[in-house]
C-alpha cells in the first residue's frame, strides 16, 4: 500500500455512494473504465469527503452489482460508520494505474496538456475529455472559448505525454476566426 502523504498524486477509481445493509458494507460507484481492477487490490486508499483525510482500507469482500460494487472493508463494521464515508473517494497512486494498450491514454493524463498545431504554435489547453461511443471529444480552452476537438486522426496528429502536448491539425472551421 502506498504511503499516505497528502502530497501524493491520487487518481480516483471509485466513490462510496451509500451504506448497503447494516454490517458496514458500502455501495461503490466505479469511476474507472475497468471496474475489474478492484479484484487486483487488497487495500485501497480512501479520501474522506468531510475532512479530505486520506486513510487506508483493507478489502474483505467484494461483489459486482449491476454498475456498482458492493464492498466490505475490514475497518468498517456497522452502518453508522459506513454512513460517515458516504461520497468519499477510493483512490490509488498514479503508478498503480493499469497499463494501457499502445496509443491509449488516461483522461487524467490529457487534461491540462498544451494543444499545439503542427507548426508548434500554442493554441490552448485540454480542459476536459468527453467520452462518447464513437470516439472521445477533447474540450480545449481557446481564447476564452471552449472548442470541441474529435479525438480522431484527422484532427489529433499525436499525443506526447512526456512533453505534455497534443498536436492537432486545425482544419478550416475547427477554430473560430479571431
Amino acid at each position: 500500500m502506498p504511503n499516505l502523504h497528502d502530497g501524493e498524486e491520487w487518481i480516483t477509481v471509485g466513490r462510496i455512494v451509500k451504506p448497503h445493509g447494516i454490517g458496514g458494507v458500502v455501495k461503490v460507484l466505479p469511476t474507472t473504465d475497468d471496474p475489474s481492477r478492484f479484484r487486483l487490490l487488497k487495500t485501497i486508499a480512501l479520501r474522506n469527503s468531510l475532512n479530505q483525510k486520506v486513510s487506508s482500507l483493507t478489502i474483505e469482500n467484494m461483489n459486482f452489482q449491476q454498475n456498482n460494487l458492493i464492498i466490505k472493508f475490514v475497518e468498517i463494521n456497522d452502518r453508522n460508520t459506513a454512513e460517515t464515508f458516504r461520497d468519499s473517494e477510493l483512490i490509488i497512486e498514479r503508478d498503480q494505474c493499469l497499463p494501457l494498450e499502445n496509443g491509449a491514454h488516461y483522461i487524467f493524463e490529457l487534461v491540462g496538456m498544451d494543444v499545439v498545431n503542427e507548426s508548434g504554435d500554442h493554441l490552448g489547453k485540454i480542459k476536459d475529455v468527453l467520452q462518447y461511443p464513437a470516439h472521445d471529444i477533447y474540450t480545449m480552452q481557446y481564447h476564452g472559448t471552449d472548442i470541441m476537438i474529435p479525438a480522431v486522426s484527422e484532427f489529433i496528429r499525436s499525443i506526447d505525454i512526456d512533453a505534455g502536448q497534443v498536436i492537432i491539425n486545425p482544419v478550416p472551421g475547427l477554430l473560430p476566426e479571431e
